[in-house]
């Protein structure tokens, strides 16, 4: 094997419930009011391809819960390629980072599903710089707790070599935006030459092309009359999140859409795909449809059903998404439409545009917006004058979408199936090119190759020069160094007191001494082993010889001395 496999091989996972498992439908319910995001269907689809596509005999999972492990474990041992390969699965939760990570990592890479976490960089500053390399990957990215991960990437020990990947060329332009103004910032009011230090990679996700492909006329039939569509309806699909105020605004798809029809003198069925956060929300999408588009029917299907949101796409005749909001990033859907061999009618915004060849695969509707309208916006909902949604809202009230130029992209669709077809197989074609998992998986691994290669060269050149890093908390050993009155050493000589013996056992059972007993050694045989050995006065040193003593890491070995010098079974001599 060379070392450039095995640097790819040798990537770990952050698997988290919360960022790859979709949540269902229980009786009708959200569980815990949660709902499906994009990034619950983009890192698990992640998920599935690495364990299908990626260069691995054993993958490393630091897991945020036990019950994220087990529903690991349980994906791991079903999934059809893993079944009878041979490969191998270790989940380390959370708690147990520090002791498996240090002092030496079993990965040279941590992956997480999300932007690179500053906490991870900063243990790895305090125990081992350069033991491994950290990547993430954008999601959402107009949250307040991501934009704060971001100003962290100035602030924060990330090195040349940790990675961002940045599903779209507007999520990267956010990021250097973001980080760039915290940087002029720090230079004006500290000087120096701050700057984030971290590989930006635009790289977005990739699609499952045998679930999303194009209907076959037997299930596009099937389909379409479960869902109660005529054959002369021309039927336009949204597939995403039904919320006005922090998804898509549905008006300039009515608008648009409606007047085409009555151009082309054609009927439209609205399909939308998708889940409201409330009943009311979802009632006000109904009275849109009612009020927008009377003349035309629209029908709302449950997406938390993933085979119902899977059936939609064989309905469909035209794809739309006329995203209008910060909070979008790259439209996963847009691509699962295009896989589906579906011509897209979507907006000018940000890496929505990316998505689409113009003219080829869709037609792209021009956005604008008024400077100045969103001014205060920001600083209002930082001091928690307005909540992320109404932020979210007040922000999408302020982006027209040009309706027009939407109604003409519909009349032609509407008018011509054949531009219809030519359009979706060259979507289709387009997203085979460039979008499927085995692809994406290689251009990943291709960029963890590298970051291996700088991790290494970095590290061979930047030797610590201190015994204390910089970090955000140092040991308590040298932040608290004033406290005690003396700090004992190796070579301190310590003897057993009188009655330790016969006071171990009622130490050890009672809960007021012995609680949180993890740093250290708790095991009676080892502990009377050190006692019998100090009965003459020794070192510290030499009682950490102590057979269920050595072997162990040193800051378990002082932590039990200490222990045992805290409720007086040993003394200073």
């Amino acid at each position: 094997m060379n070392s450039s496999t095995e640097a790819t091989l040798n990537v770990g996972l952050f698997y988290d419930d919360d960022a790859h498992v979709e949540p269902l439908r229980t009786a009708g319910q959200l569980p815990s009011g949660e709902g499906l995001f994009g990034r619950h269907v983009a890192n698990s689809e992640f998920f599935d391809a690495w364990l299908s596509h990626a260069e691995w005999q054993r993958l490393l999972c630091l897991v945020s819960s036990r019950a994220s492990g087990d529903s690991l474990a349980r994906r791991f041992s079903m999934h059809p390629k893993v079944k009878g390969s041979g490969r191998q699965l270790e989940i380390v939760p959370l708690p147990n980072f520090q002791k498996r990570f240090f002092p030496r990592s079993p990965v040279r890479a941590l992956h997480l599903p999300q932007p690179v976490d500053a906490e991870f960089a900063w243990a790895r500053q305090h125990k081992n710089p350069h033991a491994f390399a950290l990547s993430g990957v954008t999601h959402t990215i107009s949250l307040k707790g991501i934009m704060e991960r971001f100003r962290e990437l100035v602030t924060a020990p990330f090195e040349e070599y940790d990675t961002l990947f940045c599903i779209s060329q507007a999520a990267l332009s956010v990021v250097r935006a973001v980080t760039d103004n915290y940087a002029t910032f720090l230079r004006e009011r500290h000087g120096g030459a701050p700057r984030a230090r971290v590989r930006l990679v635009q790289l977005p996700f990739g699609i499952d092309t045998e679930k999303f492909r194009p209907a076959s006329s037997e299930e596009r039939a099937a389909a379409r009359q479960q869902l109660g569509i005529a054959t002369d309806e021309i039927c336009v699909l949204f597939v995403g999140r039904l919320s006005y105020f922090s998804k898509v605004h549905p008006f300039p798809m009515y608008r648009a859409a409606v007047e085409a029809a009555r151009r082309v003198g054609c009927k439209v069925h609205f399909v939308l795909a998708g889940w409201a956060d409330s009943p009311s929300i979802m009632e006000k999408f109904q009275q849109a449809a009612r009020v927008l588009a009377p003349e035309h029917r629209t029908t709302f299907v449950d997406a938390m059903r993933p085979e119902h949101r899977l059936r939609t796409w064989r309905v469909a005749d035209v794809f739309t998404s006329l995203s209008d909001n910060i909070q979008e990033t790259l439209g996963l859907t847009i691509l699962e439409a295009q896989a589906c061999g579906l011509p897209v009618v979507v907006t000018d915004w940000d890496g929505c545009r990316e998505s689409v060849l113009p003219d080829q695969t869709g037609f792209l509707v021009p956005t604008r917006m008024v400077r100045g309208a969103t001014m205060d916006g920001t600083s209002r909902h930082l001091l928690g004058e307005t909540s992320y949604s109404e932020f979210l809202g007040e922000t999408n009230q302020t982006v027209a979408v040009d309706a027009p130029s939407a109604a003409n992209a519909f009349e032609r669709l509407f008018a011509n199936q054949a531009l219809r077809s030519s359009m979706g197989a060259a979507g289709r074609a387009h997203i085979l090119s460039q979008y499927t998992w085995p692809t994406v998986i290689r251009q990943y691994q291709d960029v963890w190759r590298v970051q291996e290669m700088l991790r290494r060269e970095h590290a061979s050149r930047h030797e610590l020069s201190t015994a204390h890093t910089p970090v955000p908390f140092p040991d308590v050993e040298y932040s608290f160094a004033s406290y005690p009155s003396a700090w004992l050493d190796a070579d301190t000589r310590v003897v057993t007191t009188d009655d330790a013996p016969s006071q171990l056992t009622t130490l050890l059972e009672l809960p007021i001494s012995n609680y949180l007993p993890r740093p250290r050694i708790i095991e009676p045989i080892t502990l009377a082993a050190i006692l019998d050995l100090a009965r003459k006065p020794c070192s510290l040193a030499t009682l950490e010889t102590v057979p269920g003593m050595a072997g162990e890491s040193l800051q378990r070995q002082r932590a039990t001395l200490a222990w045992l010098l805290k409720y007086d079974l040993l003394r200073l001599v």
